[in-house]
């Protein structure tokens, strides 16, 4: 079944521009997962909570000798809890994370999107 799901991946990342979509849902939140591999990984997280989200935004190198990350939210504590865990997300990742920074936005996800979709958008087909 692994192989199955492996292949269906590939084959989803070959014939959509080398990006992979896959929506979240748990409970009564939701959000998605956007994956886009070039001559680097690029790894899109949006999570929608009630009153608040949280944008991901991860670059890394094939070879991943380093990790930039970008994290957004209209919600201050989410981003405070982020940040006192900093050290153990690098524990967790096992690899030097170059970047890792914070931002507070009201609204938004356009320009984290952007990085990744490109000005071309999202089109997926199955």
């Amino acid at each position: 079944m692994v192989n199955l799901i492996n292949l269906l991946q590939l084959y989803i990342l070959e014939n959509n521009n080398r990006k992979f979509f896959f929506p979240i849902k748990i409970e009564d939140y939701r959000g998605y997962l956007l994956f886009k591999l070039k001559d680097t990984y690029k790894i899109f997280i949006r999570l929608e909570f009630t009153e608040s989200y949280l944008n991901i935004l991860i670059n890394a190198p094939k070879d991943l000798s380093s990790i930039y990350i970008e994290m957004e939210s209209n919600n201050e504590k989410i981003l405070e809890k982020l940040k006192e865990s900093k050290e153990d997300l690098g524990k967790l990742l096992k690899k030097p994370i170059k970047t890792l920074k914070f931002s507070f936005k009201e609204e938004g996800y356009k320009s984290l999107f952007k990085e990744i979709v490109g000005e071309d958008g999202l089109e997926v087909r199955v």
